[in-house]
């Protein structure tokens, strides 16, 4: 039994999965997988013969950046691909630190959107920080969504 196609277009135009995107890609992606009955790939329980699991594993690899997708070179369950990309994508380093950081201080207001998604987006960059380990002060949020709100 395949994948609700239906369901898969909906996700169709995702942008590439990269550290950068990776909080909202997951919720996404998380939402996704138990629309179509496959909540066990982000879970630690192990699975044996799920139901539509290779094409969840096509999925998320093709998802990917291309710059990310050696993580399913050897990936042989959509689980284990899920795993790979949390490790590495909520890695707390140096260099995730750094961009989580860029990325919060960056975020800036458009006023012909909708306040928000800006506030979203920074509520995502905030809960990366925090999965981190460098979750910032409220007066620094407060300050950030301040300093970076149009001046409309």
């Amino acid at each position: 039994m395949g994948l609700p196609q239906g369901s898969v277009r909906l996700i169709e135009n995702m942008d590439p999965i990269t550290p950068d995107n990776w909080p909202k890609a997951s919720r996404t992606l998380k939402m996704f997988f138990k629309g179509v009955h496959t909540p066990w790939v982000t879970g630690t329980e192990k699975i044996e013969n799920a139901d539509n699991d290779q094409e969840v594993l096509w999925l998320l690899y093709s998802k990917l950046a291309p710059e990310y997708q050696y993580l399913g070179d050897d990936a042989s369950t959509a689980q284990s691909l899920w795993a790979k990309c949390v490790k590495l994508f909520e890695a707390s380093n140096m260099s995730s630190r750094m961009n989580a950081r860029r990325t919060f201080v960056h975020t800036l207001h458009d006023p012909s959107k909708p306040i928000d998604l800006y506030i979203s987006a920074i509520e995502d960059a905030v809960q990366r920080l925090d999965r981190l380990g460098a979750k910032p002060s409220d007066t620094e949020v407060s300050d950030t969504l301040l300093m970076n709100l149009h001046k409309s």
